[in-house]
């Protein structure tokens, strides 16, 4: 006979975690001030809804990825798409999490100066049919992500 768990079996996703990433264009260029002022109010809501993430931000291009609960991230999510200071929303990823990548940040920014941003990742911040293929290829999108994670000082 074989031996039987000794206790629940514990679901392989307990806390029902999400990622959603998504990359939009910005209606006109955004101000430091205007920046900053949007992520404080941000990081209140996504502490206060149990949301990590991070958002970058390049010459008018976002980039934003939120991990938390799922009925959470579609809430903001569904905020964020009627957000009149953006559009050509793409969606990138959206898919269960096991653990968290950001979890220190109720949402980090990266303000990407020119020299920042990796070698062929530009295009996908400002141009629509680049988002497009990287739709199609969240990995790549969420190996973008992860390396501002490991090394970008966050404001």
């Amino acid at each position: 006979m074989a031996a039987q768990p000794s206790g629940p079996r514990v679901p392989a996703n307990p806390e029902g975690l999400m990622v959603l990433v998504y990359v939009s264009a910005a209606t006109r260029e955004l101000t430091r001030d205007e920046l900053h002022g949007m992520l404080e109010s941000a990081r209140v809501r996504n502490a206060a809804a149990g949301i990590t993430g991070v958002l970058l931000y390049h010459r008018g291009g976002f980039m934003q990825a939120l991990e938390g609960p799922r009925s959470q991230v579609e809430a903001l999510f569904a905020r964020i798409v009627r957000d009149v200071r953006h559009h050509n929303l793409i969606v990138a990823a959206r898919r269960p999490r096991a653990k968290r990548d950001f979890a220190d940040w109720s949402m980090g920014f990266v303000d990407l100066a020119d020299g920042d941003v990796p070698e062929g990742f530009s295009p996908l911040l400002h141009q629509p049919a680049v988002r497009e293929a990287y739709a199609a290829s969240p990995d790549r999108v969420h190996q973008f992500l992860s390396h501002y994670a490991r090394t970008a000082v966050l404001a």
